[in-house]
């Protein structure tokens, strides 16, 4: 009797303290991943049956009702659910595009050598998506610190409605890039 529970506390002796897995116990979560992989992509709506004729592809040796249990256990481990949702997450992360492969493939919209078949609307975004992206709406010469008279602000309305209606501009004007801001 005393050998028995020698033997025993023995093989608890030897269990691994640190938290690396073995070989088994990592082809076993692959396993697991790669059924419920496969069970999200054909029937990501589907059942425990749905499952558990996944599951008999990888395990065709067990009987249906261990199949159906194992199925059961794999869709509802909330491990394997978050080691495919970190997985889904760095392979999303790994194919954003940088931002010429964004520019080249909205110029390719525009000039239409991307879907060729585009509406002018379609093309029109992607050259106003394009435009922001490269700051041309973004007013650079802003200048806030000039104090205007009401005779030059009326000089330059006078003047910018001249040029409008196409007639010759006799008057000198000072110009300005942005309206009087008074504090």
């Amino acid at each position: 009797m005393g050998e028995l529970v020698q033997k025993k506390t023995r093989q608890k002796n030897k269990a691994r303290k640190d938290k690396t897995k073995t070989y088994s116990q990592i082809q076993e979560m692959n396993l697991k991943d790669r059924i419920f992989m496969e069970f999200m992509e054909t029937c990501p709506d589907g059942t425990v049956k749905d499952m558990q004729q996944i599951v008999k592809k990888y395990r065709p040796q067990a009987t249906d009702s261990a199949n159906y249990l194992y199925g059961w256990k794999v869709l509802n481990d909330s491990d394997v659910k978050n080691r495919i949702s970190k997985r889904n997450h760095h392979r999303l992360k790994a194919k954003q595009l940088s931002y010429e492969e964004k520019l080249m493939y909205l110029t390719g919209v525009i000039m239409g050598d991307i879907e060729p078949d585009a509406e002018t609307k379609d093309r029109l975004k992607a050259l106003d998506i394009a435009n922001k992206m490269e700051g041309v709406y973004v007013n650079k010469n802003v200048n806030i610190n000039q104090n205007l008279t009401i005779e030059d602000e009326r000089a330059i309305v006078e003047r910018r409605i001249r040029q409008v209606l196409g007639e010759p501009i006799d008057v000198e004007v000072k110009e300005v890039s942005s309206e009087n801001v008074e504090e």
